[in-house]
């Protein structure tokens, strides 16, 4: 395996960027849900330990409370545990009010989805990993945008929905604004503080093995550059058997969540395989098939046991998760710098 370190800019996908809002329950978004609540006699304060429960399904933290009676009701109303995070969920087009690309404004609409994350629901740019149940919406194309093609031939997804750039330096790539609704906190919310956490991923991957992450508080602007390295091999070496190479090849495991194989979602997979095979269900951030049971709190118990015991290493993960054969990692380094107002339209402040 060698190490590319010639490769062009646009030889490399750009990667995936999610904004996480620390912020799990919007007081706006949860209005729905609570109107419900309401009209069954549920009183504000069993509520306000719901919605602060909620956190718990997204980290696997041990409950006392498995609140049947509320998922009950909202059973009745047609709404999953996967439906309920959702819903709650501070909507992309609130929290993102500004967006450009190699310095052209965009539709942050046209560039953002939200999607599963480990760390919950998030607003991510440049996804094109795990199919889903709930399917990701198919970004319209811009011809100001450059896509990536695999130069690989061992590649069988279609990546032209994969933006790649051209360009480095100052002010290339991806700028976003963006407004986490200090108001829209719940004042009995734990959370200490106000901002987001960005994610930076492989867009073929889940995030969450090998994801690369920032905060971002209240006031603050950022600049993160992104530092791209490719891994190659050489294709006569799938006549090695892969448990001497410690190595698949993109082509040579077909996974049950995508049809390009990676460590990362095979990791993934093997993690939600192990969540199902112990406790029957899988959290509600995974990818998952329409059959599949999503995890409540009355699980908590018995994922918390299988985050904290089980690890890595001694998961039964068929196929074995080797890394992959020919790669791409990102490094990043990030830099605090003064908000200039006159750098954007007059409405962003």
């Amino acid at each position: 395996m060698q190490i590319n370190a010639n490769c062009k800019v646009n030889q490399v996908p750009f990667p995936a960027v999610s904004l996480c809002n620390f912020n799990v329950v919007s007081l706006k978004e949860s209005k729905n849900i609570e109107t419900v609540l309401k009209r069954y006699n549920i009183t504000d304060d069993r509520i306000h330990k719901f919605f602060n429960g909620l956190a718990a399904l997204k980290d696997n933290v041990k409950q006392s409370n498995n609140f049947t009676e509320i998922l009950a009701i909202l059973k009745h109303h047609y709404f999953t545990m996967d439906t309920i995070m959702e819903e709650v969920h501070q909507k992309c087009e609130n929290l993102l009010i500004y967006c450009s690309f190699n310095r052209k404004e965009k539709r942050c609409d046209n560039l953002f989805s939200l999607i599963k994350t480990y760390e919950g629901y998030c607003c991510t740019f440049n996804y094109a990993a795990l199919n889903d149940a709930s399917e990701v919406p198919l970004l319209p194309p811009d011809e100001d945008l450059e896509y990536y093609e695999d130069q690989n031939q061992d590649a069988l997804t279609q990546t032209s929905g994969i933006i790649t750039t051209s360009e480095s330096g100052g002010m290339s790539g991806l700028s976003v604004v963006f407004n986490v609704e200090p108001g829209d906190y719940p004042s009995w919310s734990p959370i200490p503080y106000y901002g987001v956490k960005v994610l930076i991923s492989d867009p073929n991957d889940y995030p969450e093995t090998t994801v690369l992450y920032r905060f971002i508080t209240l006031g603050e602007s950022v600049a993160i550059k992104v530092d791209p390295m490719v891994f190659q091999s050489e294709s006569n070496i799938r006549r090695v058997v892969p448990d001497k190479r410690a190595c698949w090849f993109h082509d040579e495991v077909i996974l049950g969540h995508t049809d390009r194989y990676s460590f990362e979602t095979c990791h993934t997979e093997c993690k939600m395989k192990t969540y199902l095979d112990t406790c029957g269900c899988i959290p509600f951030k995974y990818p998952r098939e329409k059959s599949t049971r999503i995890c409540e709190f009355e699980d908590l118990n018995c994922l918390n046991n299988v985050t904290v015991y089980k690890s890595r290493e001694n998961m039964d993960c068929k196929p074995m998760c080797y890394m992959e054969c020919q790669d791409k990692k990102y490094s990043i380094t990030s830099d605090l710098l003064p908000f200039l107002p006159e750098d954007y339209p007059n409405n962003v402040s």
